[in-house]
């Protein structure tokens, strides 16, 4: 399945057909789709960002992320990005921050991404943004406190982490289609989530900020944390807003091009 971009006379009797390959990125919450789609999303269904990209927001978790990839290879998709916030795990890295992933870690096995695909939209991002390298770890539970961060960086050097990207490889991998991992910092190391949100940011990756402070409550003493972890997580949407703007929602693979006869 592939989108025409444009054609270029090669010779009398042969043109050369650029063409994209159909995208499929899996995010996991409404909240960090809204860059890429601007209205209301829900979990569970398929949405068009261009001719040549299709959005699956997953709902949070590995066993959501990997149904959401299915679903997108089954519609076609010929290659997938696991799109979104991560928490950052190395020390300095801050809300905001541009992690691609040069690898996909959990449980002790190592997803690969696209080189290719890697090397040419660290290049487009570089133009307007610094971007961080290095191993994006999947982990199952949320990471609320910086002591858990510190001990997971220490052992496996993975910069940040999410709970979804890894599932993503693996789908990826099985099919045989190129893969990539695209994820800003919403919560330093060094931040901790305040154990009254704990609860439901684990079962529920969509930052309603009303629910939040609702959840807090007359919590005073949680209320600072609570304000942190808030605008954190606005800068990493801001700057996922930022990308999409920037790249025009082309996210994809670079460009291919095939030969084709033509009549005489």
């Amino acid at each position: 399945m592939t989108c025409d971009s444009h054609r270029v006379l090669a010779d009398d009797k042969q043109q050369l057909i650029p063409f994209s390959m159909i995208l499929g990125i899996v995010c996991a919450s409404a909240y960090e789709a809204k860059p890429l789609i601007h209205r209301n999303t829900v979990s569970g269904k398929i949405y068009s960002v261009g001719p040549t990209s299709f959005l699956a927001v997953s709902g949070s978790g590995a066993a959501n992320a990997t149904q959401a990839a299915e679903v997108l290879l089954s519609k076609g998709a010929e290659a997938l990005m696991s799109w979104g916030l991560a928490a950052g795990l190395k020390p300095g890295l801050l809300a905001g921050d541009v992690v691609l992933a040069e690898e996909l870690l959990v449980d002790c096995v190592s997803f690969p991404v696209s080189r290719s695909w890697r090397k040419a939209l660290r290049k487009r991002l570089a133009d307007f943004t610094r971007v961080y390298d290095g191993p994006l770890l999947q982990n199952d539970s949320l990471l609320t406190r910086p002591t858990d961060k510190q001990l997971l960086y220490d052992s496996c050097a993975a910069i940040a982490a999410d709970r979804e990207s890894a599932a993503v490889a693996e789908i990826a991998k099985k099919a045989r289609v190129p893969f990539m991992a695209l994820k800003v910092i919403a919560d330093s190391a060094q931040l901790r989530i305040p154990a009254v949100l704990a609860t439901s940011l684990a079962e529920n990756a969509d930052l309603n900020f009303c629910h939040i402070f609702a959840g807090v409550g007359p919590r005073l003493w949680q209320w600072p944390a609570t304000l942190r972890l808030t605008r954190s997580s606005w800068l990493g949407r801001e700057k996922l807003q930022y990308i999409a703007d920037k790249l025009d929602r082309d996210l994809g693979p670079p460009v291919a091009a095939a030969r084709v006869s033509v009549a005489s």
